[in-house]
């Protein structure tokens, strides 16, 4: 039998997986339907302002799993960290609007 910690942790890792396909998905079909309704572009120019995050992922993930095999494992322990921290995330309350601001 496995340990509960070894299952927490994989529930864990199959949730954020599953998050993060998600989100891919969404922003590759939903930014190009945007693109259309909203701003007034045809499918092929919607179509060509996405390109990019296809040819980014494609270039992008080897030199990815090339500076991975680099690291040191211990280091790839807890990875959410360091983007937690990078990402602008704030603990605390949400900045309160200044009287100037209300109009």
């Amino acid at each position: 039998m496995r340990p509960r910690s070894f299952c927490l942790a994989f529930a864990a890792s199959v949730v954020t997986i599953s998050l993060g396909f998600g989100a891919m998905f969404a922003a590759n079909v939903l930014t190009p339907l945007w693109l259309q309704s909203y701003m007034g572009y045809t499918a092929t120019w919607a179509g060509l302002a996405t390109a990019w995050t296809g040819a980014l992922a494609v270039i992008g993930a080897p030199m990815a799993g090339a500076l991975l095999a680099k690291t040191d494992p211990a280091f790839r322990r807890y990875p959410v960290l360091p983007v937690r921290q990078c990402s602008g995330y704030q603990v605390g309350e949400p900045a309160k609007p200044s009287p100037s601001d209300a109009s």
